[in-house]
């Protein structure tokens, strides 16, 4: 869905916390630069939203829960319109009211661009600084306590043109930084990654190259505590850029990359673990024509592999700013729509996966059945991306077996067969079916039949 408005709206950053609760955080630009908080439900609809005034300039450029069910945006902010940006983090309770908030400067211009929360319940911060809006930018990484109070700071400093876009934790508490790095002038780039201990003792560096223009916008650690970093590469100059996945083992070696291109520029806004251990990239596709950039979905499995790829093609120009997967296994895209002529508006898509397995009944069309036979074959099927683990059987709950093996259907619309002879009671049966799936996702499915025997003849 999109949002219209009088100001010019962009969603910047989205996330979803432990209970369940959609904020997106964004900037409006009309006579000032101001930033807006929503609320918004599962299904779309808005339930609050506030707009910040604390500096004539805020924009949010990445949004977390903490620990103690707060709210943490950083981006950055200025004094002014005319005046260097500040990197700027502020802390709201679940209501949107501010708890504190706090700049940081840099060395001139400052820019968080994505913020984690720490084991130690501090703060890690991907961003960039630089002297003024005329000099190249330098790489910035910060660490900061949980009241926001400095710790320590990684700024190489340099003459060439650095950006930390992405950051992450390990499970030791180590910090990991993304960005790239940029030689001759500008004129290439390459994907650079920084790892640090937990009190910022540096680590080691290691630089990687797709092209020779390569930019990494988003890092995460995986289930299996390795890397996984997304981003775009250029392969023909300002005409061709492709998307990457690359996945690394925990000190940086590379174990495996893939490319992908649908259009002639695909760019990547950030990278997600699925529940299913996949990964899934949002972006944006464009044709290289007007009003022909589009909302962008790509979907891996665990090996880098392509499953399918979704793109969401309207007369407008869209831009993804950021994907999220939600409680129920969906994947919440956020970012700006515009039209020929109009301002720009936020915008919102959700996907339902398709990877997300169900149950289907192939004799059963109702869910109420009335039999005068004392058995009956219930044949159904569980679709699904992989074989689920068991099925649990109740009837009038109580436990009667658990399924566990599964015919798999050469007819791909039904994927994993079984078949149950339910041996029923008189009157009512509420025979329930509690699947749990390859991915440990549990889900239930019922049929109520009636048996009502004939009449025994007494003389």
């Amino acid at each position: 869905m999109s949002y219209g408005g009088d100001a010019w709206d962009e969603a910047k950053t989205i996330m979803q916390t432990s209970s369940g609760k959609i904020y997106v955080a964004g900037n409006a630009k009309s006579s000032v630069d101001v930033m807006w908080l929503l609320r918004v439900s599962e299904s779309g609809r808005k339930k609050w939203a506030q707009i910040y005034y604390s500096y004539p300039v805020i924009s949010p450029n990445s949004i977390i829960e903490t620990s103690d069910k707060s709210i943490v945006v950083a981006g950055y902010n200025a004094e002014h319109d005319s005046m260097p940006l500040n990197l700027w983090v502020m802390k709201l309770d679940s209501l949107g009211e501010m708890i504190w908030e706090k700049n940081y400067d840099g060395q001139g211009e400052a820019v968080a661009n994505k913020i984690i929360q720490t084991k130690d319940n501090g703060f890690a911060i991907a961003g960039h600084t630089c002297i003024n809006t005329d000099e190249p930018n330098d790489w910035w990484v910060l660490k900061l306590d949980s009241l926001g109070n400095f710790e320590w700071e990684d700024f190489p400093g340099g003459s060439s043109d650095d950006k930390a876009l992405g950051i992450t934790e390990m499970p030791d508490g180590s910090i990991v930084a993304t960005g790239f790095k940029t030689t001759t002038n500008g004129s290439y780039r390459h994907i650079a990654i920084s790892k640090y201990d937990k009190d910022g003792t540096y680590l080691t560096n290691k630089d990687y190259r797709v092209t020779d223009w390569d930019e990494p916008t988003s890092i995460i650690t995986t289930s299996d505590n390795s890397l996984l970093v997304c981003g775009h590469s250029r392969y023909d100059p300002l005409i061709d850029f492709d998307a990457f996945i690359m996945k690394l083992s925990a000190d940086g070696d590379s174990l495996w990359k893939s490319d992908f291109e649908c259009e002639k520029w695909e760019y990547t806004a950030n990278v997600i673990e699925t529940y299913d251990n996949g990964f899934a990239i949002g972006g944006t596709s464009s044709t290289g024509y007007e009003l022909e950039n589009d909302y962008l979905l790509i979907k891996f499995d665990k090996n880098g592999k392509l499953i399918w790829t979704e793109t969401f093609k309207r007369k407008s120009n869209d831009f993804v700013s950021e994907i999220i997967e939600t409680k129920d296994k969906g994947i919440l895209l956020a970012g700006s729509t515009s039209h020929f002529g109009n301002g720009l508006d936020y915008g919102l898509l959700k996907y339902q996966t398709l990877d997300r397995s169900k149950i289907i009944f192939l004799d059963l069309t109702d869910s109420v059945v009335s039999l005068n036979v004392d058995t009956i074959t219930i044949r159904t099927c569980i679709q699904g991306f992989k074989k689920p683990k068991k099925v649990d059987v109740f009837i009038n709950n109580k436990y009667i077996t658990t399924i566990s093996s599964f015919t798999e259907s050469i007819d791909p619309e039904f994927d994993f067969l079984f078949n149950y002879d339910a041996k029923l009671e008189n009157g009512i049966n509420i025979i329930n079916f509690k699947i749990t799936d390859f991915s440990d996702e549990k889900f239930e499915a019922q049929k109520v039949i009636y048996y009502i025997p004939p009449p025994v003849k007494l003389w």
